[in-house]
């Protein structure tokens, strides 16, 4: 989960554009048409073959991006847009993940990491 000044100065850069995604809170599969994404509602998304996310926060000129994501193949994008109780307009989740199940055989071995880069914009 990433602080953010206000869910309105965000947007998630990254490969997004012609990937599929799918949508959780319709349950459907969609093709992402936009290059970066944006909050305007409530979003609970998993990008297929996107593991490059970076959040850009213009309020704070800052952006924070996933630079080394090994195992993860994907990315989630979750805010709960309009639900103060949750306090939306201060966070975004942009996590890595391996969406699909990944088998480990017995006696095999799964590594998962990342690294995170901070810069100004």
């Amino acid at each position: 989960y990433f602080d953010v000044s206000s869910i309105e100065n965000l947007s998630i850069e990254g490969s997004f554009k012609g990937k599929e995604y799918l949508d959780k809170m319709t349950g459907e599969t969609k093709t992402e048409e936009r290059g970066a994404i944006t909050i305007t509602q409530e979003t609970d998304s998993v990008y297929m073959g996107v593991n490059d996310p970076s959040v850009v926060d213009s309020g704070k000129g800052k952006k924070i991006s996933v630079v080394d994501a090994k195992g993860w193949t994907d990315c989630v994008v979750w805010n709960p847009f309009g639900n103060e109780g949750m306090g939306y307009d201060s966070f975004v989740c942009a996590e890595s993940v391996a969406f699909n199940p990944v088998t480990v055989p017995a006696g095999g071995e799964w590594e998962g990491s990342m690294s995170l880069k901070a810069s100004d914009i």
